[in-house]
């Protein structure tokens, strides 16, 4: 047997172990995600500014529908999506992102209830985001019940964003972050995404902001989807 040979054997074991950690965790994905239904509850905490996004609360069902309520200022909203579709309750009606005022600011500013119906009609199930961080993160590792790993630069300067697929506001530079998931019974619990950057502010500063976004799962199998009915009318749906 060759050198090479034997050390090529000696690196084979390493990646199957590094393989591992993400193999169960998209087996635990899979199960939540196949689950007929789930609800779960998302928080932030933020360092650097002085505010901090209210809690949003969800419930999702296998054929598509979600409720999702979220908080503001003391504002509360809630959206109904389907798919790629959605509409915020309003106090005129259920309408969709194309439908509300565009964001505002200073004199005229636009509601704080339009602006946080535009930002919850862009939440993605939690299931589809926890399943596309596995494949942006390095060094996944497992410690007792918490599977972690690095975000990659790019990752991470995508999630620092605080209009993530949107155009304009400031870019974050170097940042960095990790994601941390907890298993229990091979099943999705709880997973939250960390990250940090420096922004460049209007007067020239510079800040570094942090952002914690933590998402929590319940009531899987168990969890009710409610649907208003004039929701699924402003949806075109039956």
């Amino acid at each position: 047997m060759n050198c090479l040979f034997r050390f090529l054997l000696l690196l084979a074991p390493l990646g199957l172990a590094a393989a591992a950690p993400t193999n169960e965790l998209q087996s635990a994905l899979a199960k939540l995600n196949s689950a007929s239904s789930y609800a779960w509850k998302t928080t932030s905490e933020v360092v650097g500014v002085p505010f901090s996004p209210g809690p949003q609360r969800g419930v999702v069902s296998s054929d598509g529908w979600a409720c999702v309520t979220g908080e503001m200022n003391g504002v509360s909203v809630e959206v109904v999506l389907h798919g790629t579709n959605g509409v915020a309750k309003t106090a005129n009606g259920w309408k969709t992102a194309a439908e509300l005022p565009p964001p505002q600011f200073g004199a005229g500013a636009t509601p704080d209830s339009a602006i946080l119906g535009r930002m919850l009609l862009s939440v993605r199930s939690p299931t589809v985001e926890a399943s596309a961080l596995v494949s942006k993160l390095k060094g996944v590792r497992r410690e007792g019940a918490m599977w972690s790993g690095e975000l990659t630069p790019e990752a991470a300067t995508e999630m620092a964003s605080f209009r993530r697929g949107q155009r304009g506001g400031p870019e974050p530079k170097n940042a960095k972050g990790n994601v941390r998931y907890w298993l229990e019974d091979g099943k999705l619990t709880k997973y939250a995404v960390t990250v940090e950057s420096i922004f460049n502010l209007p007067d020239g500063s510079e800040r570094t902001i942090g952002r914690t976004t933590t998402v929590e799962f319940s009531d899987v199998g168990t969890a009710k989807v409610d649907v208003p009915v004039q929701a699924k009318l402003a949806l075109g749906e039956p």
